[in-house]
């Protein structure tokens, strides 16, 4: 991908919180290659990018005129769109907007919203796909191949992961991430997805000292973190009062107030003790193992099927 359009590939990043777009911008090959260091994307008011925590970003030319659009997805289950207006290598992104379908916004009861921009019908439209927090993958159908991208009504590629899944049924698992590659070499796409998968390792047996540290460390925690929720609700009301704003302004610009808050005296050594609890609480608790898998779904033999089983 090249967003800035100066002959060399850029790597383009979200990030969890606050959300900021990163950009590696690639050097050519006679300046040395690789990329720059990164830094955030910023819209042409000189406002940093930011659609909430999560950011998943993906460069597509959306409206084909030639530049590089973003289509964003955020941990709430929403996704936006940042209308690039440059003409020449020198990036003009508009502010974020909700993207819509049939007028409504797109937004999800669930969470970790990650699109992919391709032709997954292969009409020579690219489509939209979204992998979800549930482990659902969603197919959005480009109904058109030239001006904007007009979207139809999803239909559900992959159905969300059944309850409790722990990386070891025969499919995919949570907090879908997709992409869309010919892997049989059948002259179709097919779908890869990515899972995240977690399972608890092996519980330590513990004695009447250990059982009662464990329960200390549990009831000191929920104690820390209801204080930590009472002064994080006064600083924000303190937070918006200065900035001359209301409370209702208070989502949109929460982000950005989690900046200044997690730089307070107060808030840094609850957050100190919040670790210090989580840190006994892990050494006497059975072991969390973070894992995923990637799988395959071959497209069925018709289209009108449901993929083959993933493997």
């Amino acid at each position: 991908m090249d967003l800035d359009r100066d002959g060399a590939v850029d790597l383009l990043t979200g990030s969890f919180q606050p959300g900021d777009v990163l950009l590696f911008r690639g050097r050519k090959a006679e300046d040395g290659g690789g990329f720059e260091p990164p830094h955030a994307l910023v819209d042409r008011h000189g406002e940093v990018l930011r659609v909430g925590r999560a950011s998943w970003p993906q460069a597509v030319d959306w409206d084909r005129d030639g530049d590089l659009d973003l289509v964003l997805g955020n941990m709430y289950g929403a996704l936006f769109l940042a209308r690039n207006r440059s003409s020449g290598a020198k990036l003009e992104l508009e502010p974020p907007v909700e993207l819509t379908v049939a007028g409504q916004p797109v937004k999800f009861d669930e969470t970790n919203a990650a699109p992919l921009l391709a032709d997954w019908d292969q009409d020579g439209a690219l489509d939209l796909l979204l992998g979800l927090s549930s482990g659902r993958v969603l197919f959005f159908r480009n109904t058109t191949t030239s001006g904007e991208s007009v979207l139809a009504a999803p239909r559900e590629l992959v159905a969300p992961a059944p309850p409790g899944v722990t990386g070891t049924l025969p499919r995919s698992g949570l907090r879908a991430r997709v992409a869309v590659v010919d892997w049989n070499q059948d002259g179709r796409s097919d779908l890869l997805v990515g899972e995240y998968a977690p399972r608890d390792g092996e519980a330590r047996e513990l004695d009447e000292g250990e059982r009662e540290q464990l329960a200390a460390a549990m009831r000191a925690s929920l104690s820390v973190a209801e204080e930590r929720g009472r002064l994080e609700s006064d600083e924000l009301l303190k937070w918006l009062r200065v900035r001359g704003l209301s409370i209702d302004d208070g989502p949109a610009h929460y982000e950005n107030f989690l900046l200044d808050f997690k730089g307070l005296p107060a808030t840094r050594a609850l957050d100190d003790r919040l670790l210090e609890l989580a840190a006994t609480q892990r050494r006497l608790s059975a072991t969390n193992i973070d894992r995923g898998y990637v799988w395959v779904y071959l497209r069925a033999p018709k289209d009108s099927q449901p993929a083959e089983p993933p493997r």
